[in-house]
């Protein structure tokens, strides 16, 4: 993990997505990001599991799916963005 983030790129459908994961003391953070859906920001903590999009009708659509409570919140950021690119050459 890099700054206690875990980092995963992946592709889905060829598209490409991110998986974003950090531990707090008191709940697990989750940021996803599919470019069908766009950003996800995801909190699971003692109280149960809250999911948060930016658009009303992923909202809509993921609150008649899901068992629960999704909110719709304008700005959500990745957990972590890399200020330079890795040299995987080496």
């Amino acid at each position: 993990s890099f700054e206690n983030i875990y980092h995963i790129p992946f592709n889905f459908e060829n598209k490409s997505c991110l998986f974003q994961m950090r531990k707090r003391a008191k709940y697990l953070e989750i940021y996803l990001y599919f470019s069908v859906f766009g950003a996800l920001k995801i909190l699971i903590d003692s109280q149960g599991i809250s999911v948060f999009t930016p658009f009303a009708k992923v909202q809509k659509f993921l609150n008649e799916h899901l068992d629960f409570n999704v909110s719709q919140e304008n700005k959500i950021e990745p957990l972590f963005v890399f200020k330079r690119l890795f040299d995987f050459k080496g």
